[in-house]
């Protein structure tokens, strides 16, 4: 292995490098406390300003050589540590927008292509005109609507009243006009929960609305001028319009995603296959889409270029194509990246410079995170940064043995194998934190899939540029989607395919630190390196036993927030917990997302039901009256008998979920609760009517809707 660069001469190489550490870690930093420093923004771009002002004093004093270079080089970081702050405090108090408390009729644009359910879409969209305009929000829409032929003729009430409707398909660029309540993104608050809201705002959505079938409708007064990327999206659907009439189901879903980034055919099947071998990478489109692309273009334009303009021409004209691609694909944040990266890399290259570097890489993130602060906790930024720079940093750094480099296969091998390994080792602990997965077979999966990348985008490239062979071509397609499809699914099935994983934020990065020092012993075979390995080693084994320890289940009772049903969860220990609900069936539906979450990461046991009566040493269950570790719960969630009881029963917790009709005070002659919980499954009218009773009676009240689930310890 060849001795690695040192520190200092890293940075003097790759000089956007100097710009892009302070630059992360000011937006890393600021974006971790967004509520404590909102309205600091302009605060922050002032201090960078000082910063700059005192780069130029540093710089005119007359100093020592090694003072002077420190204090510029200390002023010169903070100037972009502060930016960094600023740009995404900004970008924060952009996102905090305050909603009406009632329904508005609003007239949005759809963004993306929608997410079909079986009678729900989900799609983003933008609205246009009045207080709002250009407000991104996140729409769920019932499925059918009826075209509006002149929008003239529509009164403000006219959207929730109209039942005599048609189902649509939505593309993007469709106007609609919609009658919604809309409020801000949140989470449900139920343990160890996907964070949705952080999700929907690094897309820049500030707001979530749902419509049923009667309060929206699409018009057919569409906009003028679309903006680009709509534009692009639309027309990625008559591509994939073109898929349809030789491909269906997985293939199709498969297809779509690969060649043109249309995630919306994948089933979830498919995606944990995918995930499970270690290859869900090839459906995300990225910088090894771009480069198979832009090889095939090298390999049938530009390698016949004897002129030197006519190779500068074609490489510029090569470059616009891989902007388009990116815009039809929905410019997903790795396909931005990529497409930086490679436009400097040919512009070098027509240049005869060196054209895979860091500072490149550098420049695509300056790129980004100047134009969008937020993309730095996008987990697709992340990854996609991470991968290219271990394998530019590592990757450059690790010799062909010479008994590979006599053959060309051999030689594909073990190059295909040091682009896995540096991609695998720099997103590994990252994919564990966030997806709780680690693919064993996934540098088999990859020998195999990704040749079979090369062939269906090829296949993609013939598909649409020769029309005329579309049968013959989709034939060749369809049988190298089966194939991959098929070998996918059986690795998958094999014994340990994958291991589950669920490290905290300290462990990843305390195995990235582990990581260094150990590349750096091997390197440098300095015998120090090894010593802070071992140390960190046994940190990361310390930190994951007291997190074990600590994590044991203690008794606890959940009320848990999935809108549709109540459901309460009293854990004992992880082997004995319990479940109530007014209807299973629904509630096993609505709890997928904290059976994956929350159960497997805590080993919980597959809940008793409570659908009868019972009572042992850990609990009391009699329909109405719940007794557990010492904590009495009301379970309102039916009528309650009509009477006057002698007197009212002591609880600690009431909960009035869907299905009670019963007035406040009447629930009160049965009940003394030292809490109310609203339940999720509540409607609005009757949510705000119970906490307006409740806080009129002085009781303390918990929304679920509002403020999430409820733990009790």
């Amino acid at each position: 292995m060849k001795e690695f660069k040192p520190y200092e001469e890293l940075f003097d190489t790759n000089p956007l490098l100097r710009l892009v550490v302070p630059l992360v870690v000011g937006i890393g930093v600021a974006g971790s406390f967004p509520v404590d420093l909102a309205g600091c923004g302009m605060v922050f771009f002032i201090l960078s300003l000082v910063s700059v002002f005192l780069c130029i004093i540093a710089y005119r004093i007359r100093w020592p050589y090694g003072k002077k270079a420190a204090v510029f080089t200390v002023c010169f970081n903070l100037c972009l540590f502060f930016l960094g702050a600023g740009l995404i405090v900004s970008d924060e108090e952009k996102l905090n927008v305050e909603w009406p408390e009632t329904p508005q009729n609003l007239k949005v644009m759809v963004l993306d292509t929608p997410k079909q359910g079986e009678k729900l879409w989900q799609t983003m969209a933008a609205i246009v005109g009045g207080k709002y305009d250009g407000q991104k929000i996140r729409l769920g829409l019932m499925k059918t609507a009826q075209t509006v032929e002149d929008e003239s003729e529509r009164s403000a009430d006219t959207i929730c009243n109209e039942k005599d409707s048609v189902e649509k398909t939505l593309l993007p660029g469709d106007v609609l006009l919609v009658h919604a309540k809309v409020n801000a993104p949140k989470n449900a608050g139920n343990p160890y929960e996907f964070d949705y809201a952080g999700w929907l705002r690094n897309q820049s959505v500030v707001g979530t609305a749902f419509c049923f079938a009667s309060q929206w409708k699409k018009s057919e007064l569409d906009i003028d001028n679309l903006p680009l990327k709509v534009a692009a999206l639309r027309t990625r659907e008559v591509c994939v319009r073109q898929y349809e009439r030789y491909f269906e189901g997985r293939n199709l879903g498969i297809l779509a995603a690969m060649t043109l980034g249309d995630k919306t055919y994948l089933d979830g099947l498919t995606r944990d296959v995918f995930s499970y071998t270690g290859v869900s990478h090839i459906l995300a489109l990225s910088g090894m889409h771009l480069g198979i692309l832009f090889l095939i273009y090298q390999c049938l334009v530009l390698h016949w270029c004897k002129r030197r303009w006519v190779y500068v021409a074609l490489s510029f004209v090569g470059i616009l194509g891989l902007w388009v691609f990116a815009l039809l694909a929905g410019l997903p944040i790795s396909l931005l990246r990529a497409s930086i990266m490679f436009t400097l890399m040919q512009v070098l290259a027509c240049l005869r410079h060196d054209s895979f570097s860091l500072n490149n890489l550098s420049f695509a993130a300056l790129g980004l995170l100047l134009f969008s602060p937020r993309s730095l906790f996008d987990v697709g930024f992340q990854l996609s940064f991470l991968s290219v720079f271990s394998l530019i940093l590592l990757g450059n750094n690790i010799p062909c043995p010479k008994w590979c480099s006599k053959s060309v296969f051999l030689k594909w091998v073990f190059g295909a194998f040091v682009a896995f390994f540096c991609a695998q080792l720099a997103t590994a602990p990252l994919v564990a934190y966030y997806f709780h997965t680690f693919p064993v077979y996934g540098f088999f999966a990859n020998l195999v899939a990704v040749p079979m990348t090369y062939m269906i985008l090829a296949l993609a490239v013939l598909f649409f540029a020769i029309p005329f062979l579309q049968a013959w071509t989709g034939v060749l397609l369809e049988m190298v989607l089966g194939f991959l499809g098929s070998f996918l699914t059986r690795l998958s099935d094999l014994p340990g395919a994958v291991v589950e994983l669920y490290p905290s934020a300290l462990t990843v990065g305390l195995t990235y630190l582990l990581i260094i020092c150990l590349f750096r012993y091997v390197a440098l075979k300095r015998i120090k390196g090894l010593y802070v390995a071992s140390v960190l080693l046994l940190c990361i084994g310390g930190n994951e036993l007291y997190l074990y320890v600590s994590h044991r289940q203690q008794p606890q009772m959940i009320f848990y927030n999935l809108g549709r049903v109540p459901v309460v969860h009293a854990i004992s220990t992880a082997e004995s917990s319990y479940l109530w609900s007014t209807d299973f069936a629904k509630a096993d539906s609505s709890l997928f997302a904290v059976k994956r979450s929350y159960w497997k990461t805590e080993g919980l046991a597959c809940p008793q039901r409570l659908d009868t009566i019972i009572g042992n040493n850990e609990i009391y269950f009699d329909g109405r009256l719940l007794c557990f570790n010492g904590w009495r719960v009301a379970l309102c969630s039916g009528k309650l008998p009509v009477g006057e009881p002698e007197k009212p029963v002591g609880v600690d917790y009431l909960l009035i979920a869907r299905g009670c009709r019963d007035s406040i005070s009447h629930i009160f002659r049965y009940y003394s609760p030292e809490t109310v919980v609203l339940d999720a499954s509540l409607t609005d009218y009757y949510r705000k009517k119970y906490k307006k009773e409740s806080a009129t009676e002085r009781y303390k009240v918990h929304d679920v809707a509002a403020q999430g689930a409820l733990t009790v310890f």
